[in-house]
């Protein structure tokens, strides 16, 4: 399930975190929350194709190559095609 930070960001950009582990995703998500990041994390490769489609601006993916359900390198091929301007 996708998660995004209830944190406003002061624009400094908007970052997607997939990881299956929650400590990973707990970490990242208050570093980047702490230089006034804003975050959606999602722990699965479902989630994150999911969170990827509600059309919110995404200036970067974190992105875990071992997920559960599908392997990463999958999933960042699905994210460029949705969305080719994506680092």
């Amino acid at each position: 399930m996708a998660r995004e930070s209830q944190t406003a960001g002061s624009g400094r950009g908007h970052v997607l975190v997939v990881d299956d582990e929650q400590g990973v995703l707990d970490v990242v998500r208050r570093i980047l929350e702490g230089v006034g990041g804003r975050v959606s994390s999602a722990a699965d490769a479902a989630s994150a194709l999911s969170a990827s489609a509600a059309g919110d601006e995404l200036d970067a993916v974190l992105l875990d190559l071992s997920l559960p359900d599908r392997s990463g390198a999958v999933v960042l091929g699905e994210l460029h095609r949705s969305r080719p301007g994506l680092p």
